[in-house]
């Protein structure tokens, strides 16, 4: 949230945000944030829609085993 929210009074009072933001955008285009920043503050643009044709599996049976 750190490049949609604009309030940074909580860290302009220790030290600027620019590094931090900077820091933590790089490490996002890099792949180490999951599951990344966000690029929007609307909700709109970070749903996703569903996969209609995304088939999740199932158990025909279920047995139970001997220890």
């Amino acid at each position: 949230m750190i490049n949609v929210i604009h309030n940074d009074e909580c860290l302009v009072m220790k030290r600027s945000p620019e590094p931090l933001r900077k820091t933590a955008n790089i490490l996002d285009k890099l792949g180490f944030l999951q599951s990344g920043l966000l690029k929007s503050k609307n909700i709109q643009d970070i749903v996703q829609q569903p996969k209609s044709d995304l088939v999740y599996g199932y158990f025909n049976t279920a047995n139970p085993i001997d220890n």
